[in-house]
Order: C-alpha cells, then structure tokens, then sequence
C-alpha cells in the first residue's frame, strides 16, 4: 500500500464535515440540496432536479419553503430553472431521464440556518446558510503527519447542507 491512499484516509478523518447532498425522492426525480447562502435579497438555496424520465416539467415557487429558527413558514419569492431569469411564475422545462437540472429558489429572510426547507411538503432538515462570498484563494488542508509523501491543497470548496464542505483536492509529492 502506498503512503496516498493513508493521506486521503487521514484527510478524512480531518475534515469530517465531508458527505453527500441531503435528498428528497419524488415519484417522478428527485431533488438534491447543493447549498444555501445569503443573498442581497434574502437567502438563496441551489437544488439539482433529476428527473427519472422524459418529460416536460413544470416547477413554482409555492413548491419550495423555508421554515425560520421562530418557526415561521417562508415560501420562496422566485425560482430561478437552468439558470434562466428569476421568476414567481411557474417555470417550464424539457427534461430528460438522469440529466440534472439546477433549481435555485430565492426565500425573502435572511438566515444562518434553517431548521426545515421543505420541496412539495417533503423535508430536509438542519440546513446551513453560509454567505454569498465564494472563497477565492485556496484554502490550506490541515498539515498531514511528518511520515506524508505529499503535501494537499484544497480548492473550490463550498459549505452544502448539513455542514458539508465540499473542495478540490491537490496532493503533489513532497520534494
């Protein structure tokens, strides 16, 4: 066994936050919540529909609620499908079996969490909101122990629902 496969071993044991998509399933797809995060006009949380068939697919906003830390219900404002123009209109779409499509909706609060953000009456709980700002510099992955053959650098990461962190791995070899 080479030293890479310890490295990325300990890499996740260092950055437990690491971990798949919260999912709600549908007869007809599924959606994936890919992130959450304040906006100038309140919060905006980004899905991934895929759909299980071809079909055209129509999606509206009262589809979409957050529910606040008081508990209050916040239906989104607009939608925004395949990164078309937001809308509060319902939106329509061609969509094909297994081909993803970006849902991003838009709810008028701002937040640093929500405890529910429900799709058509289904939950996904515990969601974070993190800030707008995408990080533009790398971010540096904790030092892996002296024995390390390799040095990792983490890129392009994002906070996604449930305090995941999802990034880009570079592992180059120690000189």
């Amino acid at each position: 066994m080479t030293r890479l496969p310890a490295l990325i071993v300990l890499t996740a044991l260092t950055l437990p936050a690491v971990a798949g998509a919260q999912r709600v399933v549908f007869p007809n797809g599924a959606y994936d919540l890919q992130a959450c995060y304040g906006v100038e006009q309140g919060t905006k949380c980004d899905f991934l529909y895929t759909p299980l068939e071809e079909r055209s697919m129509f999606f509206q906003t009262s589809w979409f609620v957050a529910v606040a830390v008081d508990g209050r219900n916040v239906p989104a404002q607009a939608l925004s499908v395949a990164n078309a123009n937001w809308t509060a209109y319902p939106s329509s779409i061609k969509t094909f079996r297994n081909v993803p499509v970006k849902v991003s909706a838009l709810f008028p609060t701002s937040a640093t969490t929500f405890p529910v953000v429900t799709v058509s009456g289904s939950a996904i709980r515990n969601v974070p909101v993190g800030s707008g700002a995408r990080p533009a510099t790398p971010v540096q992955a904790p030092a892996a122990p002296a024995a390390s053959a390799y040095d990792a650098v983490m890129t392009n990461c994002a906070a996604k629902a449930g305090g995941v962190l999802v990034c880009t791995a570079t592992l180059t070899p120690k000189r």
